[in-house]
């Protein structure tokens, strides 16, 4: 089946962040903005999720439920279709989303002042959970080398060995500067964790969203990490554009912390799934294969086109390689912009909203996130934006 992905979702009538006039005001400072910032998609839903709630709404019945052995079923059946991973279900838990479970971990594994490394640029919610679970964020800056962000090994090995670092912060494949992790750079970093004694919470919500030749490799399915020390946290949000009902969910091996995680979602009354969420997840990864399929290579031919117009029409403009995640992240280093003055020179000239950089770190200063998540008109125009505010 043929799937359209030229079509905006209309969201005049939702009180979607990405437009909600309110968001854009405290934001950017005006509502007259082509909002590309929040990480998530300009499409709708696939149909058979539509298809698949409808039906569930005309059976009734919206009471509380439990996590049904075929929602279990689902979410194995897509990691080993899509990723050649075949894990035990007693390791699944579900959870509200993927920062609440990264809350729930810390808190498990850490005590208050306890250091928790992170390695900024990346998605702000990592280190501000650090924050708000008084913890204290440690960070292993990425370092732009030969073209791209990699990570700076013997920083971490010093981070790693200070015994009052407990945890890393795995952002794979990496927002907002696009990486997707080598199997040779996991495997050093999982030598270096284990040498330290330092578990790692991997947030892979971007794992499906990946460009050949580039390949996802979720940490817990590598032979040389400890499974007692990893744990990874994914949800279908970002792959089916359901962000607004569907759950995540955490991978856990270690029966102890897996028991401690349970027990934190039942004191809270998490344990039990929306009737429709629970019904999203289920379709997405059940029914997905060929709408993800067919959604990659209409990203990756944005991808393309995005890197050639902004290379032609604004050479000095630095753009990371987007291996992974439909984000790209521009550095405006070149025009002597960082901060609030680029944010308010794209506003003003390009009326343009991008994630602005330093919400991933003081490293994002000069750099904004664009989201290329949209049909190609939008895209264009979002462009044709940036180019006018650098010529300005």
């Amino acid at each position: 089946m043929a799937y359209s992905f030229d079509q905006a979702a209309d969201r005049s009538k939702t009180p979607s962040v990405k437009y909600a006039p309110a968001f854009l005001r405290t934001i950017f400072g005006s509502t007259d903005v082509l909002p590309m910032w929040v990480a998530d998609m300009e499409f709708e839903p696939a149909p058979f999720i539509l298809e698949a709630l409808e039906q569930r709404m005309h059976r009734g019945n919206l009471g509380y439920e439990v996590y049904a052995d075929s929602l279990h079923e689902a979410v194995a059946s897509w990691f080993a279709r899509r990723h050649g991973w075949t894990f035990k279900g007693q390791d699944l838990l579900f959870t509200p989303n993927v920062v609440s479970a990264l809350a729930f971990l810390l808190q498990e594994l850490t005590e208050e002042g306890d250091g928790v490394i992170v390695q900024t640029p990346v998605y702000a919610p990592l280190f501000h959970t650090v924050l708000a679970t008084h913890r204290k964020p440690v960070y292993n800056s990425l370092r732009w080398e030969s073209g791209r962000y990699e990570m700076d090994f013997d920083a971490f090995r010093q981070m790693a060995l200070r015994p009052e670092n407990k945890v890393l912060l795995l952002c794979s494949p990496h927002n907002p500067v696009g990486r997707v992790w080598r199997e040779e750079e996991l495997k050093r970093l999982a030598e270096i964790a284990e040498e330290g004694d330092l578990f790692i919470i991997s947030d892979e919500i971007h794992g499906d969203i990946v460009y050949a030749p580039h390949r996802h490799r979720p940490l817990l399915s590598l032979p040389f990490v400890n499974p007692k020390r990893v744990a990874v946290l994914s949800s279908p949000a970002k792959t089916f554009n359901i962000a607004g009902i569907t759950k995540a969910f955490a991978l856990i091996s270690d029966r102890k912390l897996r028991r401690a995680f349970k027990s934190r979602l039942e004191a809270l009354f998490l344990q039990h799934p929306g009737a429709l969420a629970q019904v999203a997840m289920e379709a997405s990864y059940r029914e997905g294969d060929a709408w993800v399929d067919e959604l990659l290579a209409y990203l990756s031919e944005n991808k393309r086109l995005a890197e050639d117009f902004l290379s032609t029409h604004c050479p000095e403009l630095g753009i990371a390689p987007l291996e992974g995640t439909f984000l790209m992240w521009l550095d405006f280093s070149a025009y002597g912009l960082k901060g609030k003055a680029l944010r308010d020179r794209l506003v003003q000239k390009g009326k343009l909203g991008l994630n602005p950089g330093s919400w991933f770190g003081e490293e994002g200063a000069s750099f904004m996130r664009m989201n290329i998540a949209c049909p190609r008109e939008m895209l264009m125009r979002g462009l044709e934006r940036v180019k006018l505010t650098v010529d300005s």
